[in-house]
């Protein structure tokens, strides 16, 4: 249990951290009614130290009067200083019996002021007063800013007045009245203040200007006497700001310092400059020395008892190192003089605390040992018994559970189809491609009628597509152009609730689509609907181009829905509303405020016209009277200081265009909410690749309590918050009395302090503070291999996909740059397939024609397989094939490109190894085939062409099918299987020309295919990620295309079930002169073909069932896997 806040042992614990200043010092202020505690405390323990100094044998007359007179000034500090306040009948009793050689110090707190009233002769008033005022606690921006002790001269002003006038009754009386008055109040002029909401609040966490004291007061003292400057007393003083979710901060009791500067001071004028330093030293070394002898009482922690000793120990070496600097041979006899005298003392403190230290680390030490016990020679038959209290349940169920596997991996269980036997190759890992094909046709034809229904949509589609799409940017580019369409829908649907939404920009631009990658000519057919909606869309809107997440201002989305919309009406109701509850409680609170100032004026009048009670001893009646601590005008003063009223603050900004808009957010509609929600998420989840995450707000409108009543139930994302907290959260939720109604920093009535803006909750953004042009380049970046020394060149600025292009003259000038392990024609090559765009194809054409490029890289097939596929910007007659692909229009250019490309193919019949270039060739033999679908000729030449290539990959299949089988060793094996993998998606790839086909495929085409899906399932033995990311990408294409052609397949193979059977036998040799016959073939469930195969295994007769899955290419037997 922890001590009472009392007691003298917690009293004890927040001293030390004043005096010591340890490393680790608490988080907050000490509380209130223990900082009086901890003064009194202070100020006995240092009347004790001063007895002490005053109390050393053989000392001088002067020495033991001095610190005589130190004690009792300390000990009339403790009568002066009444509950955090001076005390005026104290103070008046201790001006009239000032000695000549006696001081008073006084801290008054509220002014955070120090006042030193010392005699002392002056040149021209003999017999003077001297005041000395300074600042008690430093603000708390110097403290942090510091890297050490502040360094601080001490007094920041002094005045002479004559004793006579000192000594005059009226003055004492008066100068008695105006200290205790600014002990009581806090003039809110001179403050601290803070800047919130346009106003000037007063920051109670700050220490004020003590221009109350050191300027007021000392000018109206100068009026009667003079300003002079005495020799000043420079200290480091150390200090600190510790603040951790405290109402206010811990800062180093500024009474400590006060005291120790009036001390301080005054030895040094009593005594001489050195001996007053080293008497103070001491004098401070007695405090510790004592304190340290009583922490053991009051139990300190080890740790902190020890940091106190070793700043004992530091500061005795201090002192016996400035012994032996010192040139004043008395100053030297008096430090030999203490040092003789306290040495004994401080020994035994230092040496008792060290004992006590070293007993406790024993303790620690002895807590920490290990204690093994003997083991015995033979363990009782309880302890060979395992009770297992908590596993036993699970080991039983787990037993229980158990079932030994089968022994045939394939074997089909009683209720299982050929469906659920595939999940043990590809085919779950293919499903999840089929699933997303299936939801992205459904989406693309799709009619939505609200805004949420799309929402989710996009939301879906995104988190189930862009996983599967990653580094892949082909696929990227058909999800982004599916989500912008989607997008598109949702644009409508809003536009039509809210017909005011067509005259903002939709934040996207057109042109940010151009860096796509599509294939088909029909992809590229969206496209540019997608860009001419865009278009349309920013041409309706008006000249400004805003858009909806502006932050609240003139002529925002939200000011004009509130002022033109059909909803105008409600939304001002809402408006006035807020209004007339904000006037009912502004009354209120102004009532309130009215009767609290009628009873602290009449409070204060009473403590004007009162005087504390002193209790006198009877028994000594000539002695001094005790405070009474039941005085009825001190409980009048502390309840005048703690009197508070809590403020007022407006619920709806000052500018009228924010207050609009925050009513319309309070009723924001639905759709629109969720149209602004989606909006914005995929413009900063897709179309930005930095995260900028901003400031977290410190308020959300919907949280405001203000407002709270008004607000509707939404779950919106995208919605004001504000960067600055609002009044009724902060500390400045009430004030103290005296207070004026509307009166700045000091005022009951405060404006709405919420500093409002658009915040994303999803993103963390502020989006009308986010400045940045939306952008799909990043998710269609060219990819290259890391180790490619091409990496560095093409990822330029100067070769961005995205750019114009390096001009003629730069790639001329960069000969000199060309890496090494590049061929410099090469380099010069691979730069000029950058440049423009209208041309792109025709360097394309003239480099197929050249031996520049050398096309049988990876780094060659990737970089012109997405220059092909690039969409490129609109031309200015809104052609299809856009600027780039416009020169398909060119009959001669298409005849000249596909005699080029099948010049290539006939150097590629028997060489299987060259698959990057039968890739570029392939991808452009597609691409021209799309992109002159409606030239007739052209594009039947490019079709044989494709179909050539088709040839080539089957012989290709062929060929190292039989290299396999010959493979001698695994390695030749592993590669001859990757080669056939190639063949296969390669030989695949040429049938995107029949994916939109109702007629059957031919015999030819449908045994090719048929072979290539089973080889590429053969020859497919590791996971799809662990393959060479090109690789990944084509399978992940392959898998997409099986699934479109998967019913036109079924069809034919239904249609031709001889070609069927050809094409298995290719993969499943038959016995020597023993046909296999097909029958009762069929269409199955899903994508499965199902018969029977009659053959003959070269003992016997069997019949075997055959099941092929048309959308993955697995090929099974009896239920089992081929092999």
């Amino acid at each position: 249990m922890s001590a009472p806040l009392d007691s003298p042992a917690t009293i004890h614990g927040a001293l030390y951290n004043h005096l010591v200043l340890p490393a680790k010092l608490p988080q907050h202020r000490d509380l209130d009614q223990q900082i009086p505690l901890v003064e009194k405390t202070l100020c006995r323990r240092m009347a004790v130290a001063a007895r002490i100094m005053s109390a050393l044998p053989n000392n001088t007359d002067t020495c033991r009067e001095t610190w005589e007179t130190v004690r009792q000034t300390v000990v009339a500090c403790q009568r002066l200083y009444q509950g955090g306040r001076i005390d005026k009948a104290s103070l008046l009793r201790e001006l009239q019996q000032l000695g000549p050689s006696g001081f008073i110090v006084l801290h008054i707190e509220t002014q955070n002021a120090g006042l030193i009233i010392r005699r002392a002769q002056d040149p021209v008033f003999n017999d003077s007063v001297v005041f000395e005022a300074f600042e008690a606690s430093a603000k708390n921006e110097s403290v942090l800013a510091a890297k050490g002790a502040l360094i601080w001269d001490f007094p920041g002003i002094a005045v002479a007045i004559p004793y006579t006038t000192f000594n005059d009754q009226d003055f004492q009386l008066s100068l008695a009245n105006f200290i205790e008055q600014a002990s009581l109040e806090t003039v809110k002029d001179f403050a601290a203040y803070a800047f919130k909401a346009g106003t000037t609040v007063f920051e109670y966490r700050n220490t004020g200007d003590p221009s109350i004291i050191s300027s007021l007061l000392m000018a109206i003292l100068e009026e009667n006497g003079r300003r002079f400057a005495p020799v000043l007393l420079r200290k480091r003083v150390r200090d600190d700001v510790c603040w951790n979710r405290a109402k206010k901060p811990w800062r180093r009791l500024p009474y400590y310092l006060v005291l120790r500067v009036a001390i301080q001071r005054y030895l040094t004028i009593a005594l001489d400059h050195e001996k007053g330093r080293l008497e103070y030293k001491f004098f401070i070394s007695v405090l510790l020395a004592t304190f340290l002898d009583d922490s053991p009482t009051h139990h300190i922690g080890m740790e902190q008892t020890h940091f106190l000793k070793k700043k004992i120990c530091r500061r005795l070496v201090k002192l016996d190192l400035d012994k032996d600097r010192c040139g004043d041979q008395d100053a030297v006899a008096r430090y030999n003089h203490l040092f003789d005298c306290l040495g004994p003392k401080f020994d035994k403190s230092i040496s008792r605390c060290s004992v006590l230290l070293e007993h406790a680390l024993t303790q620690e030490r002895l807590a920490l040992v290990k204690h093994i016990p003997v083991l015995p020679r033979k363990a009782c038959e309880q302890d060979l018994i395992l009770s297992l209290r908590v596993s036993q349940v699970y080991i039983k169920n787990a037993l229980q559970s158990f079932r030994f596997p089968k022994n045939k991996r394939y074997q089909l269980l009683p209720n299982e189809g050929p469906a659920e036997a595939a999940k043990d190759h590809l085919s779950q890992y293919a499903r999840n491609y089929h699933k997303l094909i299936d939801k992205e046709m459904k989406l693309i034809a799709s009619v939505p009628e609200t805004c949420s229904e799309v929402s989710r949509q996009i939301f879906d589609y995104v988190q189930t597509a862009l996983p599967m799409y990653e580094d892949n940017p082909e696929q990227k580019s058909l999800m982004l152009l599916t989500v912008m369409e989607l997008w598109q829908k949702m644009d409508s649907i809003a536009c039509e609730s809210f017909p005011l939404l067509s005259e903002f920009h939709p934040v996207f631009h057109p042109q940010m689509l151009d860096v796509l990658l599509f294939s088909q000519f029909s992809d590229m057919a969206r496209l540019a609907s997608l860009q001419t909606f865009l278009s349309y869309r920013i041409t309706r809107a008006s000249t400004v181009q805003r858009n909806i997440f502006e932050d609240p201002s003139a002529g925002c989305f939200a000011e004009r829905y509130y002022r033109e919309s059909s909803d105008a009406p409600s939304l001002k109701f809402i408006h006035d509303s807020i209004v007339t509850l904000a006037n009912q409680m502004r009354e209120s609170k102004k009532a309130e405020w009215k009767r609290k100032t009628r009873e602290y004026d009449e409070l204060i009048s009473r403590i004007d016209t009162s005087t504390c009670m002193y209790i006198v001893d009877e028994d000594n009646i000539h002695g001094r009277e005790r405070h009474d601590p039941n005085c009825r005008r001190c409980s009048m003063m502390w309840n005048a200081q703690n009197m508070r009223i809590s403020i007022f603050e407006e619920p709806l900004p000052v500018d009228p265009i924010v207050a609009r808009s925050t009513v319309f957010e309070l009723a924001c509609p639905q759709e629109f909410a969720i149209y602004r929600d989606t909006t914005w998420w995929v413009l900063r989840h897709l179309a930005t690749h930095f995260n900028d995450e901003g400031a977290k707000p410190r308020c959300f409108l919907r949280d405001y309590v203000q407002l709270k009543p008004f607000s509707k139930q939404s779950h919106g994302k995208v919605g004001l918050a504000s960067t600055t907290k609002p009044f009724q959260t902060t500390h400045y939720i009430s004030v103290p009395f005296p207070v004026e109604w509307d009166g700045g920093r000091d005022g009951v009535c405060r404006p709405n302090a919420l500093k409002l803006g658009y915040f994303d909750e999803r993103t963390s953004t502020w989006p009308g503070r986010t400045r940045f042009r939306p952008s799909f380049a990043h998710h269609t970046a060219l990819v290259l291999p890391n180790n490619s020394p091409w990496k560095k060149v093409l990822e330029t600025k100067a070769c961005a996909l995205d750019g114009p292009g390096p001009s003629s003259y730069e790639i001329m000038a960069s000969q000199s740059s060309c890496p090494a392990g590049i061929n410099n024609h090469e380099y010069l090559a691979m730069q000029t397939l950058m440049t423009g765009k209208k041309q792109r194809w025709i360097v394309l054409l003239a480099e197929l024609g050249s031996t520049n490029l050398n096309f049988s890289s990876e780094v060659t097939m990737l970089v012109v397989s997405h220059l092909a596929l690039q969409s490129g910007p609109r031309d200015e007659k809104g052609d299809v094939l856009r600027t780039i692909h416009n020169v398909f229009r060119d009959d001669h250019f298409c005849d000249r490109f596909v005699e080029q490309l099948c010049a290539r193919l006939e150097s590629l019949q028997a060489n299987w190894r060259e698959t990057y270039l039968m890739d570029v060739v392939i991808t452009l033999l597609l691409r021209t085939h799309a992109l002159t679908a409606t030239n007739r000729d052209v594009s039947s030449k490019a079709f044989e062409a494709i179909l050539r290539a088709r040839k080539i990959c089957v012989r290709w299949v062929e060929m190292l099918r039989a290299e396999t089988f010959k493979a001698s060793d695994v390695e030749m094996s592993r590669r001859c299987q990757q080669y056939a993998l190639w063949a296969a998606i390669l030989c695949k790839r040429t049938f995107v020309v029949h994916a939109n086909q109702s007629v059957h495929l031919d015999d030819t085409a449908l045994q090719a295919y048929i072979e290539c899906c089973i080889t590429l399932q053969d020859n497919l033995v590791v996971e799809v990620g662990a393959l060479p990311q090109v690789l990944r990408h084509a399978v992940v294409s392959d898998m997409k295309l099986s699934y479109r052609l998967s019913s036109l397949v079924r069809k034919s193979i239904v249609s031709s079930p001889d070609t069927f059977r050809k094409a298995i036998m290719a993969v499943w040799p038959e016995a020597d002169g023993r046909s296999r016959q097909i029958s009762a073939l069929r269409a199955d469930q899903d994508a499965w073909v199902v018969c029977e195969s009659h053959g003959h295994d070269g003992w016997n007769a069997s019949i075997q069932v055959v099941q092929y899955n048309c959308c993955t290419g697995l090929l099974l037997v009896d239920s089992r896997p081929l092999g």
